[in-house]
């Protein structure tokens, strides 16, 4: 029996190992350097990202920088770094090979173009298709009486969002809706990042004295 399990694991590690391999083999690898187009002289801290998807490199001291596990078919790469403009390129990688993609960015005296998040990699604001807000808060709080969130985003200044208050107890929190209400079934409570971390909306219920409200 236990000759037999040792040959079943055995079996199932080579097969685990040769998925591997196969895997490795349906893509490619895409390396190069990055330096500036006046002297030649490398850019440290480059990032290079494949567009439409999260593989993302830095350039190391020397400028160089390699992204692994690149899908087979014909890539689109931008370099990002701030003092130089933007510089975008196309790579077509095969299988299990490695592309080189050299970059010459030039320098440029004026600021890097806003970057956000989305579920398919980092894209410029003015590449979205959709609207992307932004409340000044610092200086919103100067010439207006702001003393919570819901009162920052509430009051129409940030089109087809809706604060509204769940209770009035003090430090309750509030709801926020986007185009109204989104959903009939599911959740409509629109994703909070904080710092790069998601946090809920409203806490746990402080309790029946209160009326059974929750803590922003």
């Amino acid at each position: 029996m236990r000759a037999r399990r040792s040959l079943v694991y055995l079996a199932l590690a080579g097969l685990l190992s040769g998925s591997a391999v196969a895997l490795e083999a349906q893509e490619g690898t895409i390396v190069g350097r990055v330096v500036d187009e006046t002297d030649d002289r490398p850019i440290t801290g480059a990032r290079i990202q494949v567009i439409g998807t999260t593989l993302v490199a830095m350039t190391n001291d020397e400028g160089r920088y390699t992204i692994r596990g690149v899908g087979v078919g014909r890539r689109e790469l931008r370099a990002v770094v701030i003092g130089y403009a933007s510089s975008s390129l196309s790579a077509t990688v095969e299988r299990g090979a490695t592309v080189v993609a050299d970059w010459r960015l030039s320098p440029a005296a004026f600021t890097l173009d806003e970057i956000v998040v989305t579920a398919v990699g980092e894209q410029f604001t003015r590449e979205l298709g959709n609207a992307v807000s932004r409340i000044e808060a610092a200086e919103l709080v100067e010439t207006a009486p702001v003393s919570s969130m819901a009162e920052l985003l509430g009051s129409g200044r940030v089109a087809s969002v809706t604060v509204l208050a769940n209770e009035g107890t003090p430090g309750a929190g509030a709801r926020i809706r986007i185009r109204g209400l989104s959903s009939a079934s599911l959740s409509n409570d629109p994703l909070l990042y904080v710092d790069g971390i998601r946090v809920t909306q409203r806490g746990s219920p402080l309790g029946p004295f209160v009326g059974g409200g929750s803590p922003s």
